[in-house]
């Protein structure tokens, strides 16, 4: 698995954790402590075991800077959105690459290092859009190994109008459906984790059986035009009991 990417709609976001790995422990290790539905690496982070950029964890400031950047700020979660930091209000907040801001729009030429972050590389990012929260990741080394240009392309196609890269590279860690892709690098500083609300559960309701399908296709052709989303469906006699 060397591409992991999902949208879930905002009001099924219960809580995003910016999670500090003071214990050192690899994503699969965390994922079974936390239980979230989906996590992926944030932060930059230094061979000193420090984060880098704007990093603000459960309202404690990890790092800062002395200049000011575009990232994404949230208290509980649903309420997640791109703001420039630092944010004194926000409880968490993150800065990376940001990749699509409100300011400069989807068009506008990326500002990086490309010797330290350029090239093809793995790729993790969030971002948001009329659809909710997209989570992407792409491993290190892989097919789908792209460029920061290539990983906002993806975004867009996603439907977001903002998205932050985030640590990259041999960082790309990720958890989402029960699958994972990990890292050359399997511990990394800081994580996002994501808990969701269950889906709505869907309730269907019969409304006859019949003898002869092409009955059954009448009266569903029937109850459409009467503007309901009928379906048939076949059943054994074991299955009416």
């Amino acid at each position: 698995m060397s591409k992991l990417c999902k949208t879930v709609p905002l009001e099924r976001v219960r809580e995003i954790k910016l999670y500090v790995n003071t214990g050192k422990l690899s994503l699969p290790e965390i994922v079974a402590r936390e239980a979230p539905d989906m996590a992926i690496n944030a932060a930059y982070f230094n061979g000193l075991w420090r984060a880098e950029g704007h990093v603000k964890a459960d309202g404690t400031v990890i790092a800062s800077e002395k200049w000011g950047a575009w990232g994404y700020a949230w208290d509980k979660g649903p309420d997640i959105r791109m703001a420039q930091l630092p944010d004194g209000e926000a409880r968490n907040y993150l800065s990376c690459l940001d990749l699509v801001n409100p300011w400069d729009g989807p068009e506008a030429k990326l500002d990086y290092d490309k010797r330290a972050i350029g090239g093809l590389r793995g790729r993790s990012a969030i971002g948001l859009g009329p659809g909710g929260l997209t989570v992407l990741c792409t491993g290190d080394g892989s097919a789908d190994a792209m460029t920061p240009e290539k990983c906002r392309e993806l975004m867009l196609a996603e439907g977001c109008e903002t998205a932050l890269e985030l640590d990259s590279g041999s960082s790309c860690n990720c958890y989402m459906g029960g699958k994972y892709i990990l890292g050359g690098r399997l511990v990394v500083h800081t994580l996002l984790l994501i808990w969701l609300e269950p889906p709505n559960p869907l309730w269907r309701v019969q409304v006859g059986a019949f003898g002869m399908k092409s009955n059954a296709e009448a009266y569903r052709d029937k109850l459409r035009a009467a503007g309901y989303p009928a379906f048939v469906t076949e059943v054994s006699c074991d299955d009416r009991t």
